[in-house]
């Protein structure tokens, strides 16, 4: 759970879920390295990154699940009451950010990329129903113990030292990532359309 929003690159670090703790492990292993044997390396945190090639059909990405499931007018479930808030980046932005952390010359080794907002679920939802015009079916069920209620990055440390700011807006990603799944979908020819 974190301390203070929105978390910052020092902030008190304490991960609920497997997937947290090996990121955070990773992370610890290479300061390891760069004390021990000099080896230089840069950490990007990513929020939750969403756009075009993300599999739809599996369990993680929200918009992009979310998205395959209003096309193919399957239902969505959501966990919990569709409060929990994250921060979503679109991939073209996460790219970007990458590329800069890995070649602008600074002395800090990590870099929160995000958006640097929280998005509740309940309004990624309403976002795809105004970006796409198209009826959502969804219901909620149990929520799960692991997930943190709200979680949202600092991105200044990237803005000030990278000069790097995400330039895609929720809808014009969401849009953008609507257009490459109904591609999908009419190439696998499983939509209604």
């Amino acid at each position: 759970m974190p301390d203070i929003l929105p978390i910052k690159e020092d902030s008190s670090t304490n991960p609920l879920c497997s997937y947290g703790i090996t990121k955070l492990t990773i992370e610890k292993y290479m300061s390891l390295f760069n004390y021990l044997y000099g080896l230089d390396y840069t950490i990007v945190r990513p929020s939750n990154p969403y756009g075009s090639r993300q599999n739809p059909f599996g369990i993680q990405g929200a918009i992009s699940v979310f998205l395959a499931k209003v096309i193919g007018n399957e239902m969505i479930e959501i966990w919990g009451d569709g409060e929990v808030v994250r921060d979503y980046i679109f991939i073209d932005d996460l790219a970007d950010g990458i590329y800069k952390a890995a070649f602008t010359n600074t002395t800090s080794r990590i870099f929160n990329l995000g958006s640097g907002e929280g998005i509740s679920l309940n309004s990624i939802l309403t976002a795809i129903r105004n970006t796409t015009n198209s009826e959502i079916k969804f219901t909620y069920a149990q929520k799960r113990l692991f997930d943190v209620p709200t979680i949202f990055l600092d991105i200044t440390r990237a803005k000030e030292e990278l000069g790097w700011l995400p330039t895609t807006t929720l809808e014009t990603g969401i849009s953008k990532t609507h257009s490459f799944i109904s591609q999908l979908f009419r190439k696998m020819d499983i939509c209604d359309d």
